[in-house]
């Protein structure tokens, strides 16, 4: 689960609860200061993190 840190909509607790809840997810990555849309402002840290789950 990659979840911005910032998001005023979602709560960083959401992704741990999800986390939990999920069949098969297996860890919380924090985007320090992300918020929403950080998949589109800050796509690096989006890659990076799935490059590292797909390896």
């Amino acid at each position: 689960m990659v979840w911005g840190t910032a998001d005023h909509f979602f709560e960083l607790k959401w992704a741990y609860w999800l986390v939990e809840t999920i069949p098969g997810a297996q860890r919380v990555v924090e985007v320090p200061d992300g918020k929403l849309f950080f998949p589109d402002e800050r796509p690096d840290e989006l890659v990076a993190a799935l490059r590292d789950f797909w390896s």
